[in-house]
């Protein structure tokens, strides 16, 4: 039997970001993301007993949370 190997250039980009992930990006704790999570204010997708929060979504907040950060405001996590 022969095995297909994919192609390692073809490679899609990720779509989701861990929780450690996040809280990198977000410059919070875990435990303050998980908190926003619980809370509904982070919405996630649950694989298991894992949350794994949309590239796009997180990457609009950061985004927007930079925009406001030039324009003279505090920006909280």
């Amino acid at each position: 039997m022969d095995f297909v190997t994919p192609k390692t250039d073809t490679a899609l980009p990720p779509l989701f970001y861990s929780l450690k992930q996040v809280s990198q990006l977000l410059g919070c704790s875990k435990a303050n993301v998980s908190r926003l999570t619980k809370l509904g204010k982070l919405p996630c997708v649950r694989i298991g007993a894992y949350p794994y929060y949309a590239k796009a979504y997180i990457d609009a907040l950061v985004a927007q949370a930079m925009g406001t950060a030039a324009s003279g405001e505090v920006a909280q996590c």
